[in-house]
């Protein structure tokens, strides 16, 4: 980093004149990246640099304050009170620019999917390669591979990328392995019609990988694109909020090749956007409530202490007609509820002690993967049973895509909770189960049919004579009797 610096304050010197400026904005970059805590100078760095700009302009805002107090604990103060930081950020954008940023950026224009983990439905109302052979290979985009990266693909006519385009437009280096040319260090957006018709931003890389040619990983499926997982980001839908407009400044945008380059001039002002957009997502791409989410999991998991007694459990399975007016019903997912997060974990934790009540070990038996982003359910158990664990007090549950595709897939099974009562477990080849599955699939594909303008994420279900009847009662089993009943 002190290279850089060094080079930053040559590009600052103004010729005949020793008027110290150029120290004065190096070291006011200096303290803004020691501040940020950045270590590695990269797009992303430039990126977040400017959304945070106009804070650095604005002292009433938190980020200033927290700036000036970090100066002033170390004597620097004067670099942000006297403007030094923000005249220096403009110098340090274009120092960048001209000397070590020729990040290549491209769109591709992939077929509408939840989760993009290869366990989904297809949409069919997507491009005509779908159509026609039911299945798409953008359906791996955001499934970590065994070599901890993602590969993400979008249709190519010509089975290419134009790489040379993109080299051209952003004075970047062509480099080549086995044969196959990349671009290196580069930004792929993922961008999709939803069933609304519109198009939005599904998910994105950074630092990738950008192939000519495609690969094929170890099963046979191709790929163009390739970044680490941490630099990989799928937004969930409901967070999916920026729009892909088909024309800007009277320019086209995308059009029917998957592929869109955005090399006109007009683009420009448009990429920095997504650029600001992208760079304004933590980590797993979330917006602020999803980030509250995130924020109640960890504040309160630790205060969430309960314990299964199997001498305080009436063993009656909670039914839904008996709770409509309950006022823990929770109506809807667009704006998820802290008491329902906390519920559920409740649940969780329920279901993990009595667990080890049976004397299954954590961590060795089990493993508590509900935070873990990959899984897509709550626990893992011996020989990679998947559980996914149901708070049904209020006699209702909720299934999202994702928890259905797992039970399709028959890679998980439904525990539900009741802490006042008892513990059912639901198998995945359950009847009644997959008659709701399939009523399920059925109102959404009507909904999508018939009603494009409503997009169904979350289904309640209410636990019945006929859910009772196959539930299996797992409150008084042994361990033995677990395992069995699990087979």
């Amino acid at each position: 980093m002190d290279s850089i610096f060094e080079e930053f304050k040559k590009t600052c010197v103004t010729p005949g004149i020793d008027s110290g400026k150029s120290s004065s904005y190096s070291n006011a970059i200096k303290y803004l990246l020691e501040f940020l805590k950045i270590k590695e100078i990269n797009q992303t760095t430039v990126s977040y640099l400017q959304t945070i700009e106009n804070d650095i302009k604005n002292k009433d805002s938190k980020f200033y304050q927290n700036f000036y107090k970090f100066l002033l604990s170390n004597g620097k103060s004067s670099y942000l009170k006297d403007g030094f930081v923000k005249a220096a950020i403009p110098h340090f954008y274009h120092f960048l620019k001209n000397k070590y940023f020729n990040t290549p950026i491209l769109f591709a224009n992939i077929s509408w999917m939840y989760h993009y983990d290869g366990m989904e439905q297809i949409n069919k109302s997507g491009f005509a390669y779908v159509r026609e052979n039911n299945d798409a290979g953008e359906k791996y985009n955001f499934k970590v591979m065994p070599d901890n990266c993602v590969h993400g693909f979008v249709q190519c006519k010509n089975n290419k990328i134009n790489i040379e385009e993109l080299a051209k437009r952003y004075n970047s280096e062509i480099k080549t392995i086995n044969n196959n040319r990349f671009l290196d260090n580069a930004i792929v957006i993922f961008f999709s019609t939803s069933p609304k018709g519109i198009a939005r931003i599904v998910g994105f890389y950074k630092n990738a990988k950008i192939y000519e040619k495609p690969l094929k990983d170890i099963n046979n499926n191709q790929y163009y694109f390739i970044c680490n997982k941490e630099d990989a980001t799928l937004i969930p839908v409901e967070n999916r909020t920026f729009l892909i407009p088909k024309t800007i400044n009277n320019e086209k945008t995308y059009g029917q090749d998957p592929r869109w380059y955005a090399l006109k001039v007009a683009h420009k002002e448009f990429i920095n956007k997504v650029l600001k957009y992208i760079n304004s997502f933590k980590g797993s791409c979330e917006n602020e409530d999803a980030s509250s989410i995130n924020l109640i999991n960890e504040v309160v998991d630790n205060k969430i202490n309960i314990y299964f007694d199997i001498n305080k459990l009436q063993n009656t399975i909670p039914m839904g007609e008996l709770y409509k007016k309950t006022n823990q019903t929770i109506f809807g997912t667009s704006n998820i509820s802290s008491k329902l997060i906390i519920s559920g974990r409740k649940a969780e934790k329920y279901f993990i002690s009595y667990l080890e009540c049976l004397n299954f070990i954590k961590n060795k038996d089990f493993r508590d993967v509900s935070n873990i982003k990959n899984y897509g359910y709550d626990i893992e158990f011996i020989n990679n049973i998947g559980f996914e664990v149901k708070n049904i007090q209020t006699g209702s549950f909720y299934l999202t895509n994702n928890e259905i595709s797992l039970l399709i897939n028959k890679k998980t099974h439904l525990i539900f909770v009741d802490v006042d009562n008892g513990i059912w477990l639901l198998k995945n080849n359950s009847k009644i189960l997959q008659k709701i599955i399939k009523s399920i699939k059925q109102i959404k594909e009507n909904t999508i049919k018939n009603f494009q303008y409503l997009e169904i994420v979350d289904i309640k279900i209410s636990i019945t004579e006929d859910i009772k009847n196959e539930v299996k009662d797992i409150s008084n089993l042994s361990k033995s009797q677990f395992i069995e009943i699990l087979q």
